[in-house]
């Protein structure tokens, strides 16, 4: 005999997979079919909907991909709790493992899940994001005042994350490959760049906590202090850095 709990899990499921045959069975006999199946089929429908347009920039380079997206959804029903953001990287986690994907196309799909897990950073620190791009949009005024003798603080864009290409496909063609990459918002945008081992470091190092040039030259003894001055110089122009 099936259980509560059973049953539950039963409907939960047919129901994330548009499955009615697995629904029907468990009605109420006064209960109709004919609503539940709308209502089965337009979350279904609204799912693949959404996956899709967080796989936007797989589109043009991933054959049938909405057949792959059918796919995953029939395999894969929605796990309870389970957000838009977390099945859409869920869905890009199953398709890495398909197996059939080009080095390019892998490129696209790591490129996507960072995307994804921007949005998911700038959620949770909405006030960070806010209070970076107020420093940042001071650039042009603080920058020429910026040397390895300045008191200016440096701060780190603490919406940011970071993914490796393996070709040049979403790169210029002179970057040498594998390139680690750094995805971060700028004012409403994302922007990817090439980070070096020394930004890289300097990122790390600023994540506890802002730093003074001078301070930033001697908590990183491994760098010359022109490297660091001329790293934060460039990551503030593109966004990754702002001075205060």
């Amino acid at each position: 005999m099936i259980t509560y709990h059973q049953s539950l899990k039963q409907t939960a499921r047919a129901m994330a997979s548009a499955r009615i045959s697995g629904v029907s069975s468990l009605l109420d006999p006064r209960d109709s079919v004919d609503r539940v199946k709308m209502f089965i089929e337009g979350n279904y429908e609204k799912r693949i909907e959404k996956l899709l347009s967080q796989a936007a920039l797989l589109e043009d380079v991933v054959e049938y991909l909405e057949d792959r997206v059918i796919a995953y959804v029939q395999e894969l029903p929605l796990a309870a709790y389970d957000t838009g953001c977390t099945d859409g990287d869920r869905f890009l986690q199953w398709l890495a493992t398909c197996g059939d994907l080009t080095d390019e196309q892998m490129d696209h799909l790591v490129c996507q899940r960072a995307r994804l897990q921007l949005e998911d950073i700038a959620r949770a620190n909405r006030l960070g994001h806010v209070r970076f791009q107020e420093l940042w949009s001071l650039k042009d005024k603080l920058l020429p005042q910026f040397n390895a003798t300045s008191s200016l603080i440096v701060h780190v864009n603490p919406i940011r994350c970071r993914t490796v290409f393996r070709t040049t496909a979403l790169l210029d063609e002179e970057d040498i490959t594998p390139a680690n990459v750094v995805v971060f918002a700028c004012r409403n945008n994302m922007r990817t760049a090439v980070i070096e081992a020394e930004g890289i470091a300097i990122c790390e190092t600023l994540q506890s906590s802002p730093l003074a040039i001078s301070q930033l030259i001697e908590v990183s003894p491994q760098l010359a202090a022109e490297d660091i001055v001329d790293v934060v110089q460039e990551s503030v122009e593109m966004g990754l850095m702002a001075l205060g």
